[in-house]
């Protein structure tokens, strides 16, 4: 199985108070997208494509000594589905699997991702999203199930007050046969709360023209979190830290 990545990295990380993009932050010695990049190279990864944006010169010069990554450009912040579509011409084979990570979520471990890889191994072609339990799901898109079984990924800003309370949460890591992840990036709206183009959609759409959609729950709360301030950053180098100890 030809696997590659797509890293979500476009962002300018505004609560970061930084004119450094987001991902170019350093934690316990390497930027975030560094971390990020590592793990998807020991969970068996070909190829990478870096969606970069924001001072995007910056983020690809700082990878310019990794020869396995190739670079899109999400010239309008739109939405996570858009960021994924720019890097469509980057994928060199639509019947590969696709990785989608986000590049601020430098406690990922490649464990948790190897183990995520062999889940979709064993079932049938389709997208499957990775799940967490969170102790406070607050701010984070939900996983909403009937009987169990996937039905949508809900953002925080347009669940109800009942979805509210649903502590599984979207990690933003997504596996998927490339031919479908872009059949489906190609219909996604943005009717929503934001305007913007979710990802979250894909899952949907998909599992409307009947392939197979899951959500699977694993890892731990501490791998998932992202970095978007200067607080989170403390906290993922005493966590990465405390790890190496």
């Amino acid at each position: 199985m030809s696997l590659e990545t797509i890293i979500l990295a476009a962002g300018k990380g505004t609560r970061m108070k930084s004119d450094l993009p987001k991902v170019l932050h350093p934690v316990s010695g390497k930027s975030m997208i560094e971390h990020v990049l590592d793990v998807a190279d020991q969970a068996g990864v070909d190829k990478h494509c870096v969606v970069a944006g924001f001072k995007k010169d910056l983020v690809i010069e700082s990878l310019s000594d990794r020869n396995n990554v190739t670079y899109a450009i999400q010239k309008e912040q739109n939405g996570t589905a858009s960021a994924v579509l720019c890097a469509k011409d980057a994928i060199c084979d639509m019947d590969s699997t696709l990785l989608i990570l986000c590049g601020d979520t430098p406690l990922l471990k490649s464990e948790t991702i190897k183990k995520f890889v062999d889940i979709y191994k064993d079932g049938e072609a389709g997208i499957i999203v990775l799940s967490c339990d969170f102790e406070d799901s607050n701010g984070y898109g939900r996983i909403v199930r009937k009987d169990g079984k996937f039905v949508k990924i809900q953002e925080d800003k347009d669940c109800s007050d009942q979805e509210k309370k649903i502590k599984e949460i979207n990690t933003g890591i997504y596996l998927g046969k490339a031919s479908i992840v872009f059949e489906a990036l190609n219909l996604v709206q943005n009717n929503n709360a934001q305007k913007e183009y979710y990802l979250t959609d894909i899952l949907t759409i998909a599992q409307d023209k009947g392939y197979r959609v899951e959500s699977i729950a694993m890892g731990q709360e501490d791998e998932f979190l992202g970095v978007n301030s200067k607080d989170q950053l403390e906290v993922a180098e005493k966590v990465l830290s405390e790890r190496n100890n």
